[in-house]
């Protein structure tokens, strides 16, 4: 069930071409739910069609504190994920926080627009300042 303090997102990325994969599905995507409290990742899933691929990613990836930033989640996938498709996973997650990122600065630019206009209270969403 959902918390108010967790949101979803999601990432995605080209399959690499000649890959019976990418014949089928051409993109990867990612859904994460994040705890925007802890910054860990609650819940993942890969639209892989195999479904070992899809739980053994997300097992390697749900836990993760994003605080930690990506060069560790990335190290891990490249270790433990060797698959042709590997460039594609880390791209997806790259692709999703980035997303996080952007949404985070739009956060921050409505905030200073509020309290520049009075306001007293401002949009929260805890992760801003923790992945900046």
């Amino acid at each position: 069930m959902q918390q108010e303090t967790e949101i979803l997102i999601t990432g995605f990325a080209q399959l690499p071409r000649g890959t019976t994969l990418y014949e089928h599905n051409k993109v990867i995507g990612v859904a994460m739910v994040i705890d925007i409290e802890t910054n860990i990742i609650k819940d993942v899933e890969f639209t892989f069609v195999a479904k070992l691929t899809n739980t053994y990613l997300s097992e390697l990836v749900r836990g993760y504190n994003l605080d930690k930033g990506m060069t560790p989640l990335t190290n891990k996938i490249k270790k433990y994920c060797l698959v042709p498709s590997q460039g594609a996973i880390i791209q997806a997650l790259r692709a999703a926080w980035i997303d996080i990122r952007n949404r985070s600065l739009a956060i921050r630019k409505i905030n200073l627009k509020w309290l520049s206009m009075g306001a007293t209270q401002k949009v929260s969403l805890k992760l801003v300042d923790k992945i900046h």
